[in-house]
Protein backbone atom coordinates (compact mmCIF):
# COMPACT_ATOMS: atom_id res chain seq x y z
CA UNK A 1 0.00 0.00 0.00
CA UNK A 2 2.91 2.31 0.77
CA UNK A 3 4.42 1.64 -2.66
CA UNK A 4 1.07 2.33 -4.33
CA UNK A 5 0.63 5.61 -2.43
CA UNK A 6 4.17 6.70 -3.22
CA UNK A 7 3.72 5.80 -6.91
CA UNK A 8 0.50 7.82 -7.08
CA UNK A 9 2.24 10.76 -5.43
CA UNK A 10 5.39 10.71 -7.57
CA UNK A 11 4.16 9.36 -10.93
CA UNK A 12 0.51 10.39 -10.90
CA UNK A 13 -0.76 6.88 -11.64
CA UNK A 14 -1.62 3.64 -9.86
CA UNK A 15 0.61 0.58 -10.47
CA UNK A 16 -1.02 -2.27 -12.39
CA UNK A 17 -0.10 -4.70 -9.59
CA UNK A 18 -2.22 -2.80 -7.03
CA UNK A 19 -4.39 -5.16 -4.90
CA UNK A 20 -8.15 -5.00 -5.39
CA UNK A 21 -8.69 -3.88 -1.79
CA UNK A 22 -6.93 -0.57 -2.50
CA UNK A 23 -9.65 1.92 -3.45
CA UNK A 24 -8.40 4.69 -5.72
CA UNK A 25 -9.68 6.96 -8.46
CA UNK A 26 -6.24 7.43 -10.03
CA UNK A 27 -5.78 5.78 -13.43
CA UNK A 28 -3.47 2.80 -13.86
CA UNK A 29 0.06 3.41 -15.12
CA UNK A 30 0.50 3.04 -18.86
CA UNK A 31 3.74 1.06 -18.98
CA UNK A 32 4.05 1.56 -22.73
CA UNK A 33 5.00 5.16 -21.85
CA UNK A 34 8.77 5.08 -21.16
CA UNK A 35 8.64 7.97 -18.70
CA UNK A 36 5.92 6.37 -16.55
CA UNK A 37 7.58 2.95 -16.75
CA UNK A 38 10.89 4.47 -15.60
CA UNK A 39 9.16 6.30 -12.73
CA UNK A 40 7.39 3.12 -11.57
CA UNK A 41 10.63 1.09 -11.80
CA UNK A 42 12.54 3.74 -9.82
CA UNK A 43 9.93 3.72 -7.05
CA UNK A 44 9.87 -0.08 -6.99
CA UNK A 45 13.66 -0.13 -6.64
CA UNK A 46 13.55 2.52 -3.92
CA UNK A 47 10.97 0.55 -1.92
CA UNK A 48 12.90 -2.73 -2.28
CA UNK A 49 16.19 -1.11 -1.26
CA UNK A 50 14.57 0.56 1.78
CA UNK A 51 15.00 4.15 0.59
CA UNK A 52 11.27 4.81 0.99
CA UNK A 53 10.18 4.95 4.62
CA UNK A 54 6.78 3.27 4.74
CA UNK A 55 6.52 3.23 8.55
CA UNK A 56 4.82 -0.16 8.40
CA UNK A 57 4.31 -1.75 11.84
CA UNK A 58 5.40 -5.29 12.54
CA UNK A 59 2.79 -7.84 11.54
CA UNK A 60 0.83 -9.63 14.22
CA UNK A 61 0.94 -12.87 12.26
CA UNK A 62 3.40 -13.79 9.56
CA UNK A 63 4.30 -16.97 7.71
CA UNK A 64 7.80 -17.14 6.33
CA UNK A 65 8.81 -19.96 4.03
CA UNK A 66 12.49 -20.40 3.36
CA UNK A 67 13.60 -22.01 0.17
CA UNK A 68 16.65 -23.19 -1.57
CA UNK A 69 17.01 -24.24 -5.15
CA UNK A 70 19.42 -26.29 -7.12
CA UNK A 71 19.51 -27.20 -10.73
CA UNK A 72 21.21 -29.17 -13.40
CA UNK A 73 20.71 -29.83 -17.06
CA UNK A 74 18.01 -32.41 -17.65
CA UNK A 75 17.58 -34.82 -19.30
CA UNK A 76 20.96 -36.38 -19.86
CA UNK A 77 21.81 -36.73 -23.56
CA UNK A 78 21.85 -40.55 -23.44
CA UNK A 79 18.51 -40.68 -21.63
CA UNK A 80 17.02 -38.20 -24.10
CA UNK A 81 18.21 -40.19 -27.12
CA UNK A 82 17.53 -43.72 -25.92
CA UNK A 83 14.45 -43.40 -23.74
CA UNK A 84 12.50 -40.15 -23.88
CA UNK A 85 12.16 -39.53 -27.59
CA UNK A 86 11.30 -43.17 -28.22
CA UNK A 87 8.66 -43.14 -25.47
CA UNK A 88 7.13 -39.82 -26.57
CA UNK A 89 6.95 -40.89 -30.22
CA UNK A 90 5.37 -44.21 -29.20
CA UNK A 91 2.71 -42.39 -27.16
CA UNK A 92 1.73 -40.19 -30.08
CA UNK A 93 3.12 -36.81 -29.08
CA UNK A 94 4.48 -36.11 -32.59
CA UNK A 95 2.33 -33.01 -32.99
CA UNK A 96 4.18 -31.30 -30.12
CA UNK A 97 7.59 -31.72 -31.75
CA UNK A 98 9.11 -29.71 -34.57
CA UNK A 99 10.44 -30.73 -37.99
CA UNK A 100 8.97 -34.24 -38.04
CA UNK A 101 11.13 -35.26 -35.12
CA UNK A 102 9.63 -38.74 -34.68
CA UNK A 103 10.08 -39.62 -38.35
CA UNK A 104 13.66 -38.39 -38.26
CA UNK A 105 14.23 -40.33 -35.02
CA UNK A 106 12.96 -43.57 -36.62
CA UNK A 107 15.19 -42.97 -39.65
CA UNK A 108 18.11 -42.17 -37.31
CA UNK A 109 18.76 -38.80 -38.99
CA UNK A 110 18.68 -36.55 -35.90
CA UNK A 111 21.73 -34.34 -35.36
CA UNK A 112 23.35 -33.15 -32.14
CA UNK A 113 21.88 -29.72 -32.81
CA UNK A 114 18.38 -31.23 -32.73
CA UNK A 115 19.06 -32.81 -29.35
CA UNK A 116 20.46 -29.55 -27.99
CA UNK A 117 17.27 -27.73 -29.03
CA UNK A 118 15.16 -30.33 -27.20
CA UNK A 119 16.85 -29.62 -23.86
CA UNK A 120 14.83 -26.40 -23.61
CA UNK A 121 11.53 -28.26 -23.94
CA UNK A 122 11.78 -30.44 -20.85
CA UNK A 123 11.72 -29.57 -17.21
CA UNK A 124 11.43 -31.53 -13.99
CA UNK A 125 10.50 -29.77 -10.79
CA UNK A 126 10.79 -31.48 -7.42
CA UNK A 127 9.43 -29.57 -4.44
CA UNK A 128 10.54 -30.65 -0.99
CA UNK A 129 9.96 -29.20 2.43
CA UNK A 130 13.24 -27.83 3.68
CA UNK A 131 12.26 -28.21 7.29
CA UNK A 132 9.29 -30.03 8.78
CA UNK A 133 9.31 -28.04 12.02
CA UNK A 134 7.84 -24.64 12.70
CA UNK A 135 8.42 -21.96 15.29
CA UNK A 136 5.64 -20.01 16.96
CA UNK A 137 6.75 -16.74 18.49
CA UNK A 138 4.28 -15.14 20.87
CA UNK A 139 4.50 -11.78 22.51
CA UNK A 140 2.89 -11.69 25.93
CA UNK A 141 2.75 -8.98 28.59
CA UNK A 142 5.27 -9.42 31.38
CA UNK A 143 2.73 -8.66 34.10
CA UNK A 144 -0.72 -10.01 33.25
CA UNK A 145 -3.98 -10.03 35.24
CA UNK A 146 -3.50 -13.50 36.73
CA UNK A 147 -0.03 -12.64 38.00
CA UNK A 148 -1.29 -9.35 39.43
CA UNK A 149 -4.11 -11.05 41.34
CA UNK A 150 -1.69 -13.73 42.54
CA UNK A 151 0.67 -11.10 43.91
CA UNK A 152 -2.18 -9.28 45.67
CA UNK A 153 -3.35 -12.56 47.21
CA UNK A 154 0.19 -13.35 48.36
CA UNK A 155 0.61 -9.93 49.92
CA UNK A 156 -2.79 -10.18 51.64
CA UNK A 157 -1.88 -13.61 52.92
CA UNK A 158 1.40 -12.27 54.27
CA UNK A 159 -0.28 -9.34 56.01
CA UNK A 160 -3.13 -11.48 57.33
CA UNK A 161 -0.66 -14.05 58.60
CA UNK A 162 1.50 -11.37 60.15
CA UNK A 163 -1.48 -9.69 61.79
CA UNK A 164 -2.85 -12.99 63.15
CA UNK A 165 0.59 -13.76 64.53
CA UNK A 166 0.74 -10.28 66.02
CA UNK A 167 -2.65 -10.78 67.70
CA UNK A 168 -1.43 -13.99 69.29
CA UNK A 169 1.80 -12.32 70.40
CA UNK A 170 -0.10 -9.39 71.96
CA UNK A 171 -2.43 -11.84 73.69
CA UNK A 172 0.61 -13.77 74.96
CA UNK A 173 2.23 -10.57 76.26
CA UNK A 174 -1.00 -9.60 78.07
CA UNK A 175 -1.25 -13.06 79.63
CA UNK A 176 2.42 -12.97 80.68
CA UNK A 177 2.02 -9.47 82.19
CA UNK A 178 -1.06 -10.71 84.03
CA UNK A 179 0.82 -13.72 85.34
CA UNK A 180 3.77 -11.51 86.30
CA UNK A 181 1.57 -9.12 88.31
CA UNK A 182 -0.34 -11.97 89.90
CA UNK A 183 2.88 -13.70 90.96
CA UNK A 184 4.26 -10.42 92.26
CA UNK A 185 1.14 -9.76 94.21
CA UNK A 186 1.23 -13.23 95.72
CA UNK A 187 4.82 -12.81 96.67
CA UNK A 188 4.01 -9.44 98.26
CA UNK A 189 1.09 -10.94 100.19
CA UNK A 190 3.28 -13.88 101.28
CA UNK A 191 6.01 -11.51 102.44
CA UNK A 192 3.59 -9.47 104.51
CA UNK A 193 2.27 -12.52 106.24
Amino acid sequence: MCEVSFTELECGCTPVSTPDVYDTDVAFCDLSNRTLRGCVENINSAVLSGNVDCKCPTRCSEQVYTYSSSGRKWPHMIYLKDVMIDDLCRRGYQKYFYLNLCERYKNNTLTENDFERMFGNFVVVNVYFEDLTYVIMKEEPLYNTVRFLSDIGGAMGLFTGASALTYFEILQVIVEIGIFFRNRRRSTVNNIN
